[in-house]
């Protein structure tokens, strides 16, 4: 792919067809080679390994994609969601709330984020209760659902996943897949 003349395009046409996504993310790390300050490209090579089941090169890829854009939702969902893959979850909290403080600071400022420090099981049951507080303060945001954020859902569905509450976590990613299906984000997770 580093022949080709835009290999990200070329990636984002392999994901877009529901390509093969080892060949997308050749393409992507194509890109980041060519111009490594490509922060998208960054982002989707983290999004076709992390749906590829390649967490360790999907955490690497988001996470440098944040060093080069710290408010990037999309690699902040995207480590969220591997975070949680991995076993990670008082990490993927931290994530989920760094990721409403950029696009809901009116329900949680950068400010009033948790600490960055290892956590025991109290202490992460407390962290995951109040992520889980504060996102439905975001999905409460589009009470009717009308205009309803399915990164939220999204968000939402990876708290219940971790909290073993997976009938509620279907419903958040079921609503979030319905509202993505309708053109209102193209976002593809995985958990």
């Amino acid at each position: 792919f580093r022949a080709v003349g835009n290999p990200f395009e070329e990636g984002m046409k392999i994901m877009q067809e529901g390509g093969n996504l080892s060949l997308a993310a050749l393409a992507f790390e194509a890109a980041v080679q060519k111009d490594p300050q490509h922060v998208q490209a960054w982002t989707m090579l983290g999004s076709a390994q992390a749906q590829n089941e390649k967490e360790n090169p999907a955490l690497r890829a988001l996470e440098h994609a944040l060093k080069l854009d710290p408010n990037n939702l999309d690699a902040l969902m995207g480590l969220a969601v591997s975070y949680t893959n991995e076993g990670y979850d008082s990490t993927a909290y931290r994530t989920l709330e760094r990721w409403l403080s950029v696009k809901y600071p009116q329900v949680i400022s950068p400010n009033d984020l948790s600490a960055d420090t290892d956590v025991g099981f109290t202490d992460r049951q407390l962290l995951h209760d109040k992520v889980t507080d504060l996102f439905i303060q975001a999905a409460q945001l589009s009470p009717s659902g009308e205009h309803m954020d399915p990164d939220v859902q999204v968000g939402l569905g990876v708290l219940f996943y971790c909290a073993e509450e997976y009938d509620k976590a279907v419903d958040c990613f079921s609503a979030a897949l319905a509202s993505t299906e309708s053109g209102t984000s193209n976002q593809q997770e995985q958990v």
